[in-house]
């Protein structure tokens, strides 16, 4: 042979490209050359993996090169072309990974049986090397994605913001699987939702666009199946519009929690067939993580907001605790009205009070918070405000008092309060209907449900002090027995964010190594500290052997070795018999 060229086999471009070259004039030039899988003897070589041995060269009919390749190929051989030739596959297994092309330019018949057989042992020893080389930087870039979605695993998971945790994860994935164009959705019902975007002209104006599961049939698919989609061109796939478009690799991985899609992620790459069975694993895992760290920040958020609620509830309830404290002191009308107006001033901020009563068919101001012109009580013109309150027992709240004309009497009164809200409370028994307490707002205010509500508790307690102070130890009774159960809830929910938190740390722990002794030891130790135990054990049943396998274990003085040991337990006695053979847990 006086040339020789090593060909492999270029996915992206689909032809046999040269990968080391030998005896040409340019090296350069022939390793621009690339032979095409059909009509040539070298594609045929390649595809049907059987050796080619031309006594005659036709140059023309048997390498087949397009007019590019023809002058490259002409110029690394100074214009000669080869009279015989020698076309090997480089194959391993079933697997044909290239070929190898040794060249005569001189005489025919160049390569005989024997050249044959040494060059396809050769090349068998070359796929083989080959091939253990791709194993080799297959399992260095598996290796690095288990890290990198490792890292990842352990940074979405300590994320325990819903919004924090949604905006993150597109820019955590590219990490793992490469994109140029990335959306989040999330599904709420029937209708998905663009929660993040990445990579788009107008990312942040696509968040909050919607669209309906029946809408797409990619979507569609996805949820109904529970599995990815990948499309290596979208425009030969009918899924897609007939449009113009930049991006042809699509990738749509759904989000499962619990059995259930709660979000889609879709991505795009510019690249023919970018996503590869590898990277869609990797997708996968990044979903089932993302899926598992929404769903435990949106659980960590509904206990913090049950949290909050208690908190509110429980300074409500001590508000009113403290207030049904005071009227239990005294059963002085004045001194209970004092007592009330103060409360509901310090209950709504920037406001101030006053009780007005009905004394023999008069209204009567008998309390306010802020300094009276007059010794009190005082008499307060009638206003059609009390009369409709008298009729319907309810309340009147505004939230601009000048455009009340039921207000026009009080006026004075309420320019001392300097009063542009209001909100009237009556004070009634039954039917019996004893004044009414007013709270003015110095702002353009509009009481809320709530505060509406706390008033009438407080007003209707004051009420029944008034009327009857022998009710006050029932009203505290009530009060304590509703202080009992939000204790024993906040108890109940400190407990169940214990349990979370120790979650928490076992998924850290799971991701954090891969090293399945440490990571069983661990958590061993965490369930021990979880449920308060001193000692637990894993025990496996493994084929063909009839005791238990001893593989891990947390508070014993002799603890199996790395790997685990074999154990002296028959699988068919004892409790962990009875637990295998039932398949259920025992307590």
């Amino acid at each position: 042979a006086e040339t020789g060229i090593a060909l492999t086999w270029d996915t992206e471009s689909k032809a046999l490209r040269p990968q080391a070259a030998k005896g040409y004039p340019s090296q350069e030039a022939i390793m621009q050359v690339a032979f095409s899988a059909e009509e040539s003897i070298p594609g045929q070589v390649f595809t049907e993996g059987i050796t080619a041995r031309i006594d005659e060269v036709d140059f023309t009919q048997q390498y087949n090169l397009a007019m590019d390749n023809l002058l490259n190929y002409r110029d690394a051989t100074g214009g000669k072309l080869p009279v015989s030739a020698l076309m090997v596959p480089i194959r391993s297994g079933e697997n044909t990974l290239g070929v190898l092309i040794l060249e005569n330019f001189e005489r025919s018949a160049a390569f005989d049986v024997d050249d044959q057989a040494l060059i396809e042992s050769l090349a068998h020893q070359a796929a083989l090397t080959l091939e253990n080389v791709r194993l080799y930087q297959a399992a260095e870039k598996r290796t690095a994605q288990l890290q990198a979605l490792s890292e990842v695993a352990a940074t979405i998971t300590s994320r325990l913001e819903p919004e924090a945790l949604i905006d993150s994860l597109l820019d955590s994935l590219i990490s793992v699987v490469p994109y140029d164009t990335g959306s989040l959705w999330l599904l709420e019902g029937d209708t998905l939702t663009i929660q993040s975007a990445r990579g788009f002209e107008n990312s942040e104006y696509l968040i909050g666009i919607t669209t309906q599961v029946e809408d797409s049939r990619l979507f569609y698919e996805m949820i109904r199946t529970l599995k990815p989609i990948a499309v290596p061109d979208v425009r030969v796939d009918k899924r897609f519009p007939e449009t113009a478009v930049e991006r042809l690799s699509w990738l749509g991985i759904p989000l499962i929690a619990k059995d259930e899609v709660i979000g889609v992620i879709a991505l795009e790459k510019t690249e023919i067939g970018f996503y590869t069975p590898e990277l869609i694993r990797s997708a996968t895992t990044f979903a089932s993580q993302a899926a598992v760290a929404l769903e435990n920040a949106t659980l960590y958020q509904e206990s913090l907001q049950r949290t909050q609620e208690l908190d509110k509830r429980s300074q409500r309830l001590a508000l009113i605790n403290n207030f049904s404290d005071q009227i239990s002191r005294s059963l002085d009308k004045d001194a209970l009205l004092n007592v009330t107006i103060d409360e509901l001033q310090n209950a709504f901020p920037k406001t101030t009070a006053s009780a007005i009563m009905l004394e023999n068919g008069k209204t009567v101001l008998r309390a306010e918070t802020v300094e009276s012109a007059q010794p009190l009580p005082q008499p307060i013109p009638p206003a059609p405000i009390f009369d409709h309150l008298a009729e319907s027992f309810g309340i009147f709240s505004t939230s601009n008092t000048a455009k009340e004309a039921q207000l026009a009497p009080l006026q004075k009164h309420l320019a001392r309060h300097n009063t542009k809200a209001l909100l009237v409370l009556p004070l009634a028994a039954g039917e019996n209907l004893l004044g009414f307490i007013l709270i003015h707002s110095q702002q353009k205010h509009r009481f809320t449900p709530e505060e509406i509500e706390l008033g009438r508790i407080l007003t209707n307690q004051a009420t029944v002090a008034i009327q009857n102070a022998s009710l006050f130890t029932e009203t505290r009774r009530l009060t304590e027995e509703l202080e009992r159960r939000v204790a024993e809830r906040t108890e109940e929910l400190g407990r169940e964010h214990h349990r979370m938190q120790i979650l928490l740390r076992i998924m850290q722990e799971l991701s954090a190594s891969l090293d399945l002794d440490h990571v069983l030891n661990r958590t061993l130790a965490l369930i021990n500290e979880a449920t308060s135990a001193q000692q637990s054990t894993i025990l496996l049943v493994r084929p063909n052997e009839n005791t238990f396998y001893y593989r891990a274990s947390s508070g014993y003085t002799n603890p199996p070795p790395v790997g685990g040991r074999a154990s002296s337990i028959p699988l068919n006695e004892g409790l962990a018999g009875w637990i295998t053979a039932h398949r259920e847990g025992a307590l």
